[in-house]
């Protein structure tokens, strides 16, 4: 039977039990688990589960084309980070001088 943990149980078989831990155990440890001790409540079986179609399958991924997106963002990323790294863009030193002068 399968039982989840409301508090902590130390037992010579499954050791510390805490809450939350979900274990099976006989049918005669759960009951004194459950009914004696009150540290565990028995979980509920669900039985006859259809399952469910997809509603969207997944297409598979073609590995080839995964790389290259990989790597076409990557390089996005480092002319972006290059770019980021440039200083500001100089003015015409012969234009600056010759307005000084001028």
């Amino acid at each position: 039977m399968k039982i989840e943990l409301l508090g902590m149980a130390i037992t010579s078989t499954y050791g510390t039990l805490n809450t939350g831990d979900v274990v099976n155990v006989s049918d005669e440890f759960a009951d004194h688990l459950v009914n004696d001790l009150k540290v565990a409540k028995k979980c509920k079986l669900i039985e006859n589960i259809n399952p469910v179609d997809p509603v969207d399958p997944v297409d598979p991924v073609d590995p080839v084309e995964a790389v290259e997106a990989v790597e076409a963002v990557e390089a996005v990323e480092a002319v972006e980070a290059v770019e980021a790294e440039k200083p500001a863009p100089r003015r015409n030193q012969k234009n600056t001088t010759e307005a000084a002068e001028g």
